[in-house]
């Protein structure tokens, strides 16, 4: 792989085995950065990486990119919040219940989504899911108590998204 280093190490220039185009990286605000210059000619694709950078750092700095947070690590986050918070108020078997049905159906379904794409689609989706898994598995769907046990279960966990600004709303369950 040919290399290339720019702006005293902040950008790098890349090209790939078997591929023409020439591609950029960065690290910025924790976070690997790439993107492909869709240029072949190497004096091209150092302005085009170089722009980009500088329209990337903007945004970064203007606030108007946010870090990508997965669902998996927002519920892990709520459940180091509740268990936290809860200490003395909730039996330790329906703090376990949150966490049997995150472990078991929340992170299976949303796990490597972002959070911002949680919405009242998706959520209408798992329950899809769900029923379907327990038809699979049981011959029948599951009561409708367990279904808003898993839905306050993740309620909770978008509502303290909303809370620490993760998210901009909170979808319709």
């Amino acid at each position: 792989m040919t290399s290339h280093v720019l702006l005293d190490g902040k950008l790098r220039l890349y090209r790939r085995k078997h591929n023409p185009y020439w591609h950029c990286s960065t690290n910025l605000g924790d976070k690997k950065w790439r993107v492909s210059t869709r240029e072949a000619d190497l004096a091209r694709a150092k302005d085009i990486a170089e722009d980009w950078y500088w329209m990337l750092r903007e945004k970064f700095a203007a606030g108007l990119i946010k870090p990508l947070r997965r669902f998996r690590d927002v519920a892990a986050a709520f459940y180091e919040e509740y268990t936290t918070l809860t200490v003395g108020q909730r039996s330790p078997q329906y703090v376990e219940g949150h966490a049997n049905r995150i472990r078991l159906y929340l992170n299976p379904f949303f796990g490597n989504m972002p959070i911002e794409a949680v919405s009242t689609g998706t959520i209408r989706t798992f329950r899809v899911w769900r029923c379907e898994l327990a038809i699979a598995k049981y011959g029948k769907p599951p009561a409708p108590q367990t279904l808003k046990h898993d839905i306050v279960t993740l309620r909770l966990i978008l509502k303290m998204a909303e809370r620490r600004g993760w998210i901009d709303y909170l979808p319709s369950l």
